[in-house]
């Protein structure tokens, strides 16, 4: 999944100290407790209520019993395939040429890796690339070019094409329907050649159909987008779209609310390998999420993910219930990260609250591995913290919880590369750990504006 914001709409959810991913700073680089601005500072588990009656987090758990999964275990979407061996490496840059800015970007694990696709503005022109990544997150080959038209709009999703080694990038362009920017998406093979031919994702085409999100299915794939058809610029309708493994529509286009008033941003999917899905977006400041499977929705009416002001920033799937990661504004303005479970038997959702320090926590994502969940997030609360591991700007914080959202260690600095900003898009799980990527504004690799970094997080005994 990526990042994007509308270019007319209003826009929504709108270094430091750590560890990395091996385990905690020593003792004396902690710094003295930091004013939280929540029921509780980052990481404590005081914080878990449960939201229409779903049952409650039980914030009292061993703290041992946080530890997941070491980086040979297998996930909900690791596709059953061998575990490999990876060691934890320094970040690293993503595409090969540096020219233009990176505004965006979307990442998915595929057959023999990851792939990651961007938005690259060079002058007044937009454009999608993508490049290939192996297991252990180092990319390789060159760049692809995804489109060249110079029209894009927005920033690319990607998902693996379930029932084959495929993947997919969807993505809006200019001009592509007839009628402002519509939604396209081209499958590709696991070697990044192109697999058929660039196809239209939506249906209804009057003004703009912006993509936000897509996942994996059984066999094919889902694809979720803003629908300006409605001719109210900052008040989009959610809509869906299911795909089969050669990318012929199954569903045609589906209404994700139940409610067609009111705005319905940045609608989100997520998958598990049993088919069950699960559609997450926000309006009004609320985030609400509706299930679906074979059959249809399984639930007639949206569920409440929090019970205070909240965006849903990402969604993680499993076959025993999905994760949403939201920004609550509820007692901070700038943002904290608070983790929603859904519960599929209960039918609502119970809350944990992951990062809650003065200042900005916000643009959260999660992954889902077989034992638990790595939530990740742009953090801004240690700017110009001398005791801070980056203390530069914003940074990316990442912490591994199990699978209730209790949290084993303390959250930890993801890049290496730390000067200036760096801005979390996107992340994907694979068999040897989980790829964050970044927005990069130190120009480490010679880019012109913004440049775009991953790494490869690899979990250890004990976290």
């Amino acid at each position: 999944m990526g990042r994007l914001l509308h270019p007319v709409a209003l826009a929504i959810l709108a270094g430091a100290l750590g560890c990395d991913p091996g385990g905690p700073v020593p003792d004396a680089a902690a710094p003295t407790d930091a004013a939280a601005d929540g029921p509780s500072d980052a990481g404590s588990l005081d914080a878990a209520v449960a939201i229409d009656g779903a049952q409650g987090v039980d914030a009292a758990g061993d703290s041992g019993d946080a530890a997941l999964a070491t980086d040979a275990s297998q996930g909900e979407e690791d596709g059953g395939v061998l575990s490999v061996e990876c060691e934890q490496a320094d970040d690293s840059a993503i595409p090969t040429d540096p020219a233009g800015v990176v505004t965006g970007a979307g990442a998915a694990a595929r057959q023999g890796g990851f792939v990651v696709a961007w938005t690259v503005v060079d002058g007044i022109e937009s454009f999608i690339r993508a490049r290939l990544l192996d297991d252990c997150g180092v990319p390789e080959g060159d760049d692809i070019a995804v489109d060249i038209s110079g029209l894009v709009v927005g920033v690319p999703v990607v998902a693996a094409v379930g029932g084959t080694d495929d993947f997919v990038i969807a993505w809006s362009r200019e001009d592509v329907d007839g009628d402002g920017a519509g939604v396209v998406f081209q499958r590709f093979g696991p070697d990044g050649s192109a697999a058929g031919v660039e196809a239209v994702a939506n249906e209804v085409t009057f003004d703009d159909q912006i993509a936000t999100s897509a996942a994996a299915l059984p066999a094919g794939f889902v694809v979720a987008w803003e629908d300006y058809s409605g001719a109210v610029l900052v008040r989009p309708d959610a809509l869906l779209s299911t795909f089969d493994e050669t990318g012929r529509p199954m569903s045609g286009e589906i209404g994700i609310s139940a409610r067609p008033d009111g705005p319905q941003n940045l609608p989100l999917v997520a998958t598990a390998s049993n088919g069950a899905l699960l559609a997450a977006w926000s309006g009004d400041g609320v985030a609400m999420g509706r299930r679906r499977d074979e059959g249809g929705w399984t639930d007639a009416d949206g569920i409440a993910l929090s019970d205070e002001p909240a965006l849903a920033s990402g969604v993680a799937a499993g076959d025993d219930g999905f994760a949403v990661a939201l920004q609550s504004d509820a007692d901070d303005a700038e943002g904290d990260v608070v983790l929603s479970l859904v519960d599929p038997a209960a039918g609502g959702a119970a809350l944990v609250t992951i990062a809650a320090r003065t200042g900005a926590e916000r643009d959260p994502v999660v992954v889902r591995r077989a034992e638990g969940l790595l939530i990740a997030w742009t953090d801004e609360t240690y700017r110009d913290d001398p005791r801070a591991i980056d203390s530069s700007g914003t940074t990316v914080m990442a912490a591994w919880t199990d699978e209730v959202g209790l949290i084993g260690e303390e959250p930890f600095v993801v890049p290496t590369t730390t000067e200036f900003d760096q801005e979390l898009q996107a992340g994907a799980v694979g068999p040897s750990g989980v790829l964050l990527v970044w927005l990069d504004r130190s120009r480490a690799d010679g880019e012109d504006g913004g440049g775009l970094r991953g790494r490869l997080v690899i979990q250890v005994d004990g976290q």
